[in-house]
């Protein structure tokens, strides 16, 4: 469901997430070569929360999993990998927020940003810079992201250009993305609305 290329140094991994028989499990491939899968590279991420992997990324030098409980939609946390596959080791950063769209994760000047929600059930976009402390980004257009349909969440497509975040989503009683929504990462605290596709 999830591939991401994770990188230390020289040394390149292809990650694989989402296994439908273990909705907890990670897989990272031999050290330059993706066709070769360590039982040693393998990992189970809080596999006890009742949670599923939703998305993967990389940031710095660390690998970062996302875990939300597709049953009612409650975070069920952001882990950090650290170290190289076959001996590296999993921490729980923060259990308060989850990532609810995979493509919604973007890398933008050593942070990440993403479509989440967190255990109050707040849907909006959401910065991780590697600390404990999450930063939520769009309480400007918080009542209309927290209106839209559960079903098409998992639907959202997150790109940063001209250091602008643009997140595009299925506004309620949509059955496709049209609604685009553009955040000045510079000015991180105020979201706008663009035009209707």
């Amino acid at each position: 469901k999830y591939v991401r290329l994770f990188t230390i140094g020289t040394a390149n991994y292809l990650a694989i997430a989402g296994h439908t028989s273990n909705i907890s499990r990670i897989d990272f491939s031999d050290t330059n070569d993706f066709t070769t899968w360590p039982t040693a590279n393998r990992y189970l991420i809080g596999d006890r929360d009742g949670s599923d992997i939703s998305g993967i990324a990389q940031q710095a030098g660390n690998f970062i999993i996302f875990k939300l409980n597709n049953t009612n939609f409650k975070p069920g946390g952001i882990y950090e990998f650290s170290g190289v596959p076959g001996s590296g080791q999993i921490r729980l950063i923060n259990s308060d927020v989850g990532c609810l769209a995979h493509q919604s994760i973007v890398s933008y000047e050593g942070v990440l940003v993403f479509f989440g929600v967190d255990r109050n059930g707040v849907v909006g976009v959401y910065q991780y810079d590697g600390t404990p402390r999450v930063r939520y980004l769009s309480e400007a257009i918080e009542p209309t992201l927290n209106s839209l349909s559960f079903s098409a969440l998992d639907d959202a497509i997150g790109e940063v250009y001209d250091s602008k975040y643009f997140l595009s989503i299925t506004a309620s009683g949509g059955t496709y993305n049209n609604r685009v929504y553009v955040g000045d990462l510079r000015q991180s605290d105020r979201l706008y609305k663009s035009p209707k596709w």
